[in-house]
């Protein structure tokens, strides 16, 4: 059983007719159809055509359903019922084929498309009643056949016959054209035959709901051509159809062509011989003037051999085996598509090309008059020839039908032989012109190479031992000082003709005081204007120099950072110089800003992550400290609400100076070039005092705190648990990364592999080290499911626990701790932008220029019982800060009954929060 559109010589039937238009006279001569159409009480549409040459009658249901029927996530319904129709009834429950087989039954089968459902056969005229017996069976008696074995019966069918076309040559492409030359919904976008997912879903009562809604008498036409009288066909259609009840009201689609603009293309490997090229257009629908004309058009191209595309590219040129054109009708859109296959080895692009030069040739000028005289003897030729037959594809019974389905006339075919022989060459050239000149799919399906496997292959019993590891090293630098103390640190890298600078200044969040959010604001107004250029003027000048310049703040360093072509260094270096030294802090930016702020907090006090990085700090180093504000540094609504432009213009005047400053440059150049550049453009930036971060150290907590935080609904909960730790900058250091490496740094570390993989409770669970050039935070962060909470929370401190207690660091996860610091470290600075980082980590935090050269041995020399002291210094399970963002009422009771310390009940600004007595848990 078909599910794809036929070739033009069959598909006349399907073009055939017109929505709407004015009545037209046939062409002169054009044989008739005569016919007689009448409707039974039960809506069942009936046409008969008499043709007394032959004792044979051609039975011919439509059913004026198709795939564009079906909704996303159940396609493939039509084409699966069109089986199910073959697989017996409640009163022949057999197969179809083998009752009209018996009969004599000829040209017999059943097809699908986009649009409708046809079955039909030609039957003796002593089988007629047979024929209709079984239509009408399954037209009013199917259901009760239907069983869950056939269904699942009929779906394999199905599946395999995707398969099967699929494994054609080419066999792909015409899936890949539905889903790429329609929107997402729209009802052409799936294939005919659906999707596998789709068919292997489908249930009894997804296939009873079909049935019942588009298979009744009053969608569909039983057209019935041969030898028999009118009456006759009456009194039978009457006597096997009659008695069938209506089906239910359906909604019909409307036009829809989804015109394409521009070129979309698409590629597709195939095991074939030859590459093919398929271009689509997507023209209006079925019976409308232009499909008309653009079906003249299609065969004026390539209808026979002296056509445009084939004399050029078969004939002539030989660049390809075949080539055709096509317009392929549907009742709410069409499409126009050409094919080409090229010669073995062929050049697609060269194809292509020859195919749009012809179309362009054609949308100038147009058909000729012998190629419109030769297109339409041929369609009078086909029309004569089909109607020759009372059924099968483009036989009088098909005709009759069609034209009925589609335009509520069975005689409608009259008006498309009209417009056809009514059709002229500027006709045909504004149609081909307005729907061919634009909104193209080109598809390019290319032969698969012959690919083998070589060797026998390697011993796989055994996983290969890692040979040693390169070398990994810092490229050298240059060091010095300007004349104004500005320290500079220069990294020469000639891979490709870039130059990056940091420029740090020793201020961050650290320096907001009692202001926070002021770091954050002035760094993000920063780059906003200068006393010269206002900020879109700035931008564009980058943009026109191909610079990138960024602003940022961290916790210790105010960042500007550039990177630009080394052929507009020297523009692109005065634009830095100029926002470091004259920014404006425009009032109007600084308003814009500040509200921009604003809801950047407000979002921050409803997201579970950012609720506790907010209030972590206060709690971890006390209020007032400098390390104490939020961890994004964004401030509280009050301190932001509360800062003036004049505040930031005085916090830059404060920190920016060039004896507080470092400037970082990496890439395609050297000391020798950039130092007396940058002494010019700094010349006037001056030395001079600059205050004091007054970073105190933090004493550890006497005891553990748990704190919640109430977010009513939430399906997970997120716990923190912090220490501190000390500075980057410590002669335990490395010990220190190796224990965080196993405790939580990676995804093998025991907090991730206890909370994901052993209990499945967390997407994923760390321990958190942000560098600072004070104590560090040093913290847990576990999004949790909600009724795991307490567990979560109590599996936490038991890790914490063990480390320094019962289940110290052992020799193997020391070995892969060390792995996982040194062996990733040659692709780390791979590019200039890393290189910099690690030289302004080394910069910020004042350890030693050759610190990351001799990092790996350092790394490599640790032994066990050094790095389990150190995880004992600094990991006190007692001294715990426990921060629970969850929904309190689910959560509350499991903590307490914890005992890690009085639960506290505090909101998103870390301030205390009342709240109605738990209820307990169940």
């Amino acid at each position: 059983m078909q599910s794809k559109s036929h070739p033009r010589a069959f598909l006349l039937s399907l073009a055939l007719s017109s929505f709407a238009l004015a009545p037209m006279a046939p062409a002169a001569g054009a044989p008739e159809i005569r016919f007689e159409t009448f409707v039974l009480g039960n809506g069942l549409t009936v046409i008969v055509h008499e043709d007394h040459k032959a004792p044979i009658v051609a039975v011919n249901v439509w059913y004026h359903v198709g795939s564009k029927n079906e909704k996303r996530g159940k396609t493939g319904f039509a084409h699966l019922f069109e089986h199910l129709m073959f697989n017996g009834t409640e009163h022949f429950d057999d197969d179809y084929f083998k009752a009209l087989e018996k009969a004599g039954a000829t040209d017999l089968n059943g097809t699908t498309n986009k649009d409708r459902t046809n079955y039909f056969q030609n039957v003796p005229t002593s089988a007629l009643d047979l024929a209709l017996f079984m239509e009408s069976d399954r037209m009013g008696h199917l259901m009760g056949a239907v069983s869950q074995a056939k269904l699942d019966e009929q779906r394999g069918v199905v599946q395999n016959e995707k398969r099967q076309g699929e494994n054609q040559p080419y066999g792909q492409s015409f899936t890949l054209i539905s889903e790429n030359t329609y929107p997402a919904g729209h009802p052409y976008s799936w294939s005919v035959i659906g999707s596998m997912d789709d068919l292997g879903a489908a249930s009894m009562d997804d296939v009873k709901e079909w049935f019942r809604t588009y298979y009744g008498p009053n969608n569909a036409v039983l057209a019935i051509a041969g030898d028999i009288t009118v009456a006759d066909a009456r009194a039978r259609a009457e006597k096997f159809f009659g008695h069938i009840p209506p089906g239910p009201p359906i909604a019909k689609h409307e036009a829809w062509v989804a015109k394409m603009s521009g070129t979309k293309r698409g590629v597709l490997q195939d095991r074939v011989p030859q590459a093919r090229l398929t271009m689509v257009w997507n023209v209006p629908q079925w019976g409308t003037p232009e499909e008309t004309l653009l079906d003249v058009a299609s065969d004026v191209l390539s209808g026979g051999k002296s056509s445009r595309l084939y004399k050029r590219l078969v004939y002539d040129e030989q660049i390809a085996t075949s080539v055709f054109a096509s317009l392929n009708p549907g009742e709410i859109g069409s499409q126009f598509m050409v094919m080409a296959t090229a010669k073995p080895g062929g050049d697609l692009a060269q194809v292509e090309k020859a195919i749009r030069e012809e179309l362009d040739r054609f949308l100038k000028e147009g058909p000729t008059a012998d190629e419109l005289d030769r297109v339409k003897t041929q369609y009078r030729a086909q029309f004569a020839r089909g109607i020759e037959r009372i059924g099968g594809f483009g036989g009088k019974s098909d005709i009759l039908a069609t034209n009925m389905i589609y335009g509520g006339d069975a005689g409608a075919y009259k008006a498309r032989l009209a417009r056809e022989e009514a059709a002229t060459a500027e006709d045909v050239k504004k149609a081909a012109q307005a729907w061919l000149s634009d909104g193209v799919y080109v598809l390019e399906v290319l032969p698969f190479p012959k690919l083998a496997a070589a060797g026998a292959g390697i011993d796989r019993a055994r996983v290969p031992t890692l040979a040693a590891p390169p070398t990994a090293k810092l490229p050298a630098t240059e060091r010095a000082k300007l004349s104004n103390g500005l320290q500079l640190v220069v990294a020469r890298r000639d891979g490709v003709p870039v130059v990056n600078f940091d420029l740090l200044v020793d201020a961050g969040y650290a320096a907001d005081g009692a202001a926070p959010g002021t770091a954050s604001l002035a760094m993000n107004l920063l780059d906003e204007g200068t006393a010269k250029k206002g900020a879109l003027e700035l931008s564009d000048e980058l943009d026109r120099l191909g610079a990138n310049l960024t602003t940022a703040a961290t916790l210790d360093t105010c960042r500007v950072s550039l990177s630009a072509l080394q052929e507009k260094l020297d523009a692109s270096l005065a634009l830095m110089a100029e926002v470091v030294l004259s920014p404006s802090f425009p009032q109007a930016d600084f308003e814009r800003l500040q509200k921009q702020q604003l809801a950047g907090i407000q979002r921050e006090k409803v997201t579970p992550n950012a609720i506790g990085l907010r209030v972590m700090p206060a709690l971890l180093y006390g209020a007032g400290h400098p390390y104490g504000a939020p961890f994004s540094g964004s401030g509280t609504e009050a301190s932001v609400a509360a800062l003036t432009r004049d505040q930031l213009a005085a916090f830059h005047r404060a920190w920016f100076k060039p004896n507080n400053t470092t400037l970082i440059v990496v890439g395609a150049t050297s000391m020798a070039e950039i130092r007396p550049k940058l002494e010019a453009l700094f010349a006037a930036w001056k030395a001079g005092d600059v205050p004091k971060k007054a970073i105190a150290t933090v004493a550890p907590k006497a005891k553990s705190e748990l704190y919640v935080i109430d977010r009513p609904g939430s399906q997970q909960s997120l716990i923190f648990a912090g220490l501190l730790a000390p500075p980057k900058n410590n002669p335990d250091e490395i010990p220190f990364e190796l224990m965080q490496e196993a405790l939580g740094g990676s995804f093998t570390s025991r907090i991730n592999m206890n909370l994901r993989e052993d209990k499945h409770w967390s997407y994923g669970a760390r321990m958190a080290l942000p560098d600072a050039r004070g104590q560090r935070p040093y913290f847990v962060a576990a999004p949790v499911q909600s009724d795991k909470t307490a567990e979560s929370v109590a599996e936490v401190a038991k890790e914490l626990r063990a480390i320094v207690g019962d289940k110290p660091l052992t020799a193997d996860e020391l070995a892969k701790a060390q792995g996982n610091l040194t062996l990733t470290l040659p692709g780390t600075w791979e590019t200039n932008r890393a290189v910099a980082a690690t030289l302004a980590e080394i910069a910020q935090f004042g350890l030693p220029a050759d610190h990351f050269d001799t990092y790996p041995a350092r790394v490599r020399a640790q032994q066990l019982a050094a790095v389990n002291a150190v995880a004992k210094k600094i990991v006190t399970p007692e001294r715990v800060v426990y921060v629970v963002v969850g929904d309190r009422e689910k959560i509350e009771a499991p903590l307490r009954a914890l005992n890690l310390g009085e639960l506290r009940l505090i909101d998103a600004d870390g301030k205390p929060a009342t709240a109605p007595a738990a209820k307990p848990t169940p």
